[in-house]
């Protein structure tokens, strides 16, 4: 004959296998983030002075100056009213960090986007113009961000710290001509690969 206590042990084990099944399904598996569409993401390369935008828009500037920060490798986010705006709502910000390897992390991020500031380091422009381009040129064909943000502003900081004119032309105009030709550029090669 058949052993009912086995049959009874396997139909408990197939009981608990569904029931488990449909817990994870329906309330408690793994979680996605749930995003609220709601951040500021502030992007650049590394030392571009997100952290600085970050500390400048929920402090001021502390006794003249920017507050203190370092290269980090994980997101820092905080939601705040910014510096002299008391009377506006709270601003939900998140300064993404610049290093390539975390890239996918962040195009995950992004549909929890309602705006980008992309800062841009003046003083390495020369020598980092084509990985910003290529950062840059990434956001705008990144389909989660096209779909959840439409807002984007370039901020080129440390600006002060060039001459006032190289070769005749100003350190503003210079980086907007060298970015446009960066990002056309890149283009071409986007489609071949």
């Amino acid at each position: 004959g058949i052993d009912m206590a086995l049959v009874g042990g396997v139909v408990v084990a197939v009981l608990v296998g569904i029931g488990g099944v449909v817990y994870l399904l329906c309330a408690g598996g793994p979680k996605k983030r749930r995003f609220k569409g709601d951040a500021v993401f502030l992007l650049g390369l590394c030392d571009s002075g997100k952290t600085s935008m970050l500390f400048l828009l929920r402090d001021g500037l502390q006794d003249g100056a920017l507050h203190p920060t370092h290269t980090s490798q994980a997101p820092n986010e905080d939601t705040f009213v910014p510096a002299g705006l008391e009377d506006r709502k709270p601003l939900r910000v998140i300064d993404f960090p610049g290093h390539g390897r975390l890239r996918p992390q962040l195009i995950e991020m992004l549909e929890d986007c309602a705006a980008v500031v992309f800062l841009i380091d003046a003083c390495t422009f020369a020598t980092q113009a084509r990985q910003v381009a290529e950062l840059l040129l990434d956001l705008m064909t990144s389909t989660a961000l096209l779909k959840h943000c439409d807002k984007m502003l370039v901020v080129c900081g440390k600006i002060d710290a060039l001459p006032d004119e190289l070769a005749g032309i100003s350190p503003k105009m210079m980086v907007k001509k060298r970015l446009e030709t960066e990002i056309e550029g890149g283009r071409p090669s986007r489609g071949q690969g």
